[in-house]
C-alpha cells in the first residue's frame, strides 16, 4: 500500500500512476485516456506565511473534496508537492472533460476552515489526452504541463486543453 499511495493525502501516488498510465498504453482495447493536471494557486504563500503544518492540512482537504467530487468517473494522484492528476479512462469527450474541469474549478469556490483560520485556495488545470503513439507517463505529462502553464496565466481558477498551437509556441520557445 505505502508503495503505491502518498502518505499525507492517501492518494495514489507518482509510481502508481505511472504503472496505470503504462497499462493503459499496452490495453489491447486501445481504451484512451484523459489526464489532467492540478497546480494550487497561492500555496507557497499558505506555507510560508501559516506553515507547513497548515500546508498539509490543505493538501489533504483538497485531496478529500477531489476524492468525494470524482469517486465514480475518474482516478486521482497526488504527482508531489501542490500537483495533483486526474486520470478519466474510456475516451472521454471533450465536452465531458470539461465538465470534469468546471466541477474541479468549482471544489475551490469556497474556503477551507484549516488549523482555525479560512484558508482561500484555486488552481490551474492542464489536459491532454492519451495518443495512439504515447509510449509513457512523460509524454503526456509534457503536453498537459504545457496546458497547465497556459491556463497558470488566466486569473482565478482556470483550464487549459493542450493543442498543436501550444506545442508550436513551446517549440518555437525552446529554438
Amino acid at each position: 500500500h505505502d508503495a503505491y499511495h502518498d502518505r499525507l493525502t492517501g492518494l495514489a501516488n507518482r509510481f502508481r500512476l505511472e504503472r496505470d498510465i503504462q497499462a493503459a498504453v499496452e490495453a489491447e482495447d486501445d481504451g484512451g485516456l484523459a489526464l489532467l493536471i492540478l497546480d494550487l494557486d497561492r500555496f507557497k504563500f499558505v506555507n510560508d506565511s501559516m506553515g507547513h503544518n497548515v500546508g498539509d492540512e490543505l493538501l489533504a482537504a483538497i485531496a478529500g473534496r477531489l476524492r468525494g467530487a470524482l469517486a465514480a468517473t475518474a482516478r486521482v494522484y497526488r504527482l508531489g508537492g501542490d500537483e495533483f492528476v486526474v486520470t478519466i479512462p474510456g475516451r472521454p469527450s471533450r465536452g465531458k472533460i470539461e465538465d470534469v474541469c468546471r466541477t474541479i474549478c468549482g471544489l475551490f469556490d469556497g474556503p477551507f476552515e484549516l488549523a482555525g483560520t479560512r484558508v482561500a485556495s484555486g488552481c490551474s488545470i492542464g489536459v491532454t489526452f492519451m495518443e495512439a503513439d504515447d509510449r509513457s507517463m512523460s509524454e503526456l505529462l509534457k503536453r498537459a504541463d504545457l496546458a497547465l502553464y497556459e491556463a497558470k496565466d488566466t486569473p482565478g481558477n482556470s483550464f487549459r486543453f493542450f493543442d498543436a498551437e501550444l506545442a508550436a509556441e513551446a517549440q518555437a520557445r525552446a529554438e
